[in-house]
């Protein structure tokens, strides 16, 4: 099967969870507002990034009530993927 493409942003998202989590040894969900922080970025666009990566199945997204997110977990699709770019 080949593999999915992915932009460069959710390149750097996956990279960033998986330093997050690696670093923190914490598997909760990482803080949305700090992703936001970390990525040079508009917000619109990791949101968007964010969602596509979700709906590729490398992340899981924990919302609010009102539906905005508020925390991003990688999937096991997703550690992995992200272990391979931190490799390259």
């Amino acid at each position: 099967m080949a593999q999915v493409r992915l932009s460069p942003l959710q390149k750097r998202i996956l990279v960033w969870l998986w330093w997050h989590v690696h670093l923190a040894k914490d598997l909760t969900a990482a803080n949305y507002p700090a992703l936001l922080r970390a990525l040079p970025t508009r917000a619109a666009r990791t949101t968007a990034s964010v969602r596509a990566l979700e709906q590729k199945g490398f992340v899981t997204v924990r919302r609010a009530p009102d539906g905005q997110i508020q925390g991003v977990l990688l999937t096991e699709a997703g550690w992995e993927r992200a272990h391979t770019l931190v490799l390259l």
